[in-house]
C-alpha cells in the first residue's frame, strides 16, 4: 500500500473489501495541507456485515496520520455510513440554471484593467492549476487534484474551455466551461467558477452576455 494507492482485505487470494486513498491537497482556512480523498470502497456481497470497510478506514487513517496527512474527505453514498467514523458534512454542491438574458445588463460593464484569456482546459493544464492555486486563498475547502496523470487529465476535461481573468498578471477570476447547442436551445456550463472581488465578478458576468446566444 501507498498513499494514492488501494488497502485491501483478503480472505486468502479473493480481495473481499477495498478502498483506494487519492493523495489530494486542499485549502484548509486559507492553507493548502494534504488530503487522503476515500474512493472506490466496496465489499463483495458475501463479504458484507463483517466490519472489513470499517477495519480499511480505520488502518487507513494511522497511514495517513504517518504519512503525515491531516485531513480527509469523500462524497459518501450515505452520509450518516460515514459520520461514524468522524467524518461531518462539509460542503455541498450547488448547480443553478440561469437564463443567460439575465446578463445583458453586464454587455461591456468590466473595468479596462482586467483582460481575459480561453484556453481548451485540456491543452492548459498548467494555467489551470496554477489558477487553482491562486484560488487557494478564496475559498476554503477547494480540492487540488494536480497529481493526476496528463491522459487522465485531458479525459476529464476534454470539451471544455478554460477562461481565465487577469489584472496586472494576477489572476482575479477563472471558470471552466462546456457548450451546448446554440440560440433559444443552447447551454453553457460552468464549473471551477471563483473570483475575488466585485469588478472581477462583472468581467465574468461581461463574458455571459457575449454568449446570450
Amino acid at each position: 500500500f501507498q498513499i494514492d494507492g488501494t488497502l485491501g482485505a483478503f480472505d486468502g487470494s479473493t480481495l473481499a473489501s477495498q478502498l483506494l486513498i487519492h493523495d489530494f491537497e486542499q485549502s484548509v482556512r486559507g492553507r493548502i495541507t494534504r488530503m487522503g480523498g476515500i474512493g472506490a470502497v466496496g465489499t463483495l456481497p458475501e463479504y458484507r456485515g463483517a466490519g472489513l470497510v470499517r477495519e480499511l478506514i480505520i488502518e487507513s487513517f494511522a497511514r495517513m496520520r504517518d504519512r503525515g496527512i491531516p485531513v480527509s474527505m469523500l462524497r459518501p453514498f450515505k452520509e450518516a455510513y460515514y459520520e461514524k467514523y468522524g467524518y461531518c458534512r462539509a460542503a455541498h454542491s450547488i448547480r443553478l440554471e440561469i437564463p443567460n438574458s439575465s446578463f445583458y445588463e453586464y454587455l461591456g460593464n468590466t473595468s479596462g484593467d482586467i483582460d481575459f484569456e480561453r484556453v481548451p482546459v485540456s491543452d492548459a493544464r498548467n494555467p489551470y492549476f496554477d489558477a487553482l492555486r491562486t484560488s487557494f486563498a478564496w475559498v476554503h475547502g477547494r480540492v487540488l487534484s494536480e497529481r493526476i496523470n496528463d491522459a487522465s487529465f485531458r479525459e476529464r476535461f476534454k470539451n471544455r474551455l478554460f477562461v481565465f481573468f487577469r489584472r496586472e498578471s494576477q489572476v482575479v477570476a477563472m471558470f471552466t466551461y462546456q457548450k451546448e447547442g446554440f440560440l433559444i436551445e443552447g447551454k453553457f456550463t460552468v464549473s471551477d467558477f471563483f473570483w475575488n472581488d466585485r469588478s472581477a465578478l462583472h468581467a465574468v458576468f461581461s463574458f455571459f452576455a457575449l454568449h446570450r446566444d
